[in-house]
């Protein structure tokens, strides 16, 4: 039987005050092509490759090869961003290739967009007999190579220019690629969208790499500097890794690649930005479509100890190496620390607003703000970035306890919790008895 509204009247209020939350899974492109005008698009990961041709991006373009290394990983994120560089700001690119003690017979190889370019050492071989054939040897429309004498250069004919270059190990190479205001344009960039999380660059210069670290640790942005400088292999001092482990910085991981064209960087963001923050480990990672490297035990050795990583073949499976930011922190951690932060302000924030009326000042009210707390925690719980054993612990004071002035100014202060992250196990050591 239906109550008679002149009885009773029912209203039903929801509390749906949503509030804007801190994305963690979104990655931004930063490259050169002026294929729009806004500072910054957003695409759709389904649509995105044939939406760029649309807009005008050719599929050489370093834009389009990021996004397809982020989106040939799956999982992977549902929106990827672009971010369009000034054309004042736009990189001239700039690589010395040296050959190494060539010795007869010897096949020196520049592998350009996947256009082998080889000589051989001839009789009494020297760099400058080496680094001369080369140069006779490349031809690629819009790259020009210069001999030097003992080694070569190669530049790009128009400034933000990106080829695929890969070269045989008995070649060093230093990208002296200088940075074009970089930490301007992505300052520029965040102005104007700044809800994403990951950094891709299209330009893997060392001096650009340094530049965006920096920027990046400042405003919170995980990013990959992907380099293929010969001198990380040495541990030449002044190297990349060595000048981002000095830095200590939390946010960037270097990473040592032949094949930086293939976007390593990109694809290793594309394989973690789509799991829930907590739930993963940057290590173990298997790259589609990334070109593993062959390094020896001293290669990995001087990587490591400027705490880089680098992709290899282990045990016959291909995997990323060791997960960690340059100043030795884990980025599953930086990642998970940050969504913590993020939802921990936002839950409480959300229950300030949605509150009938409000949240008294009350040990009731006070409650209401420890619940907030305890759920976001429970929340990392269950995706494991915080251990149950020993479980997270919240304290707040009574509200007899608050000061007046506190309470004047309607402040709750010493809400305080303590959790233990849950971590990974990265490797074992077993130890085991054998009898007869």
């Amino acid at each position: 039987m239906a109550v008679s509204a002149d009885n009773v009247s029912v209203t039903i209020t929801v509390a749906d005050k949503a509030i804007d939350q801190a994305g963690f899974g979104v990655p931004l492109i930063l490259g050169p092509t002026q294929a729009f005008a806004e500072r910054v698009k957003t695409y759709s990961a389904s649509t995105m490759l044939a939406s760029m041709v649309t807009d005008g991006f050719a599929t050489t373009s370093p834009e389009y090869l990021a996004a397809s290394a982020i989106l040939a990983q799956s999982p992977r994120p549902s929106s990827i961003k672009v971010g369009r560089r000034a054309p004042a700001n736009v990189p001239d690119l700039d690589i010395d290739i040296t050959p190494q003690s060539p010795v007869e017979g010897e096949v020196f190889t520049i592998t350009i967009d996947g256009k082998a370019f080889s000589v051989t050492a001839g009789a009494s071989p020297t760099a400058t007999s080496v680094a001369t054939a080369l140069v006779g040897a490349i031809s690629v429309s819009g790259l020009t190579a210069t001999d030097n004498t003992g080694s070569l250069t190669l530049t790009g004919d128009t400034a933000g220019s990106v080829f695929d270059i890969v070269c045989t190990s008995n070649l060093s190479v230093d990208d002296q690629t200088a940075d074009a205001s970089v930490a301007t344009e992505l300052a520029a960039v965040a102005a104007a969208e700044n809800d994403w999380y990951g950094l891709v660059l299209a330009s893997h210069s060392t001096l650009e790499n340094i530049a965006a670290a920096a920027w990046c640790e400042t405003n919170k942005k995980l990013f990959i500097a992907v380099s293929s400088d010969t001198d990380i292999l040495s541990d030449t001092s002044g190297n990349m890794l060595e000048t981002l482990n000095s830095a200590a910085y939390h946010y960037t991981a270097g990473m040592f690649s032949r094949s930086p064209g293939d976007f390593p960087g990109a694809a290793w963001m594309g394989a973690n930005l789509w799991n829930q923050p907590g739930s993963g480990t940057w290590k173990f990672d298997t790259l589609q479509g990334i070109t593993v490297d062959d390094l020896t035990a001293s290669d990995i050795s001087n990587i490591r100890s400027n705490k880089g990583n680098y992709y290899i073949q282990s045990a016959g499976v291909n995997m990323t190496f060791e997960g960690w930011a340059a100043s030795g922190r884990f980025l599953d951690i930086t990642r998970f620390v940050d969504w913590l932060s993020a939802r921990m302000g936002e839950r409480v924030f959300s229950t300030l607003v949605n509150a009938s009326g409000k949240v008294p000042f009350t040990d009731a009210g006070i409650n209401q703000i420890v619940g907030a707390v305890e759920e976001v925690l429970q929340t990392g719980i269950r995706a494991g970035g915080i251990s149950d054993n020993p479980a997270p612990v919240v304290t707040a004071p009574r509200a007899a306890n608050v000061s007046s002035s506190d309470k004047a100014a309607r402040t709750l202060p010493d809400v305080d919790f303590a959790c233990t992250l849950g971590g990974a196990i990265h490797k074992t050591t077993l130890t085991g008895k054998v009898e007869l």
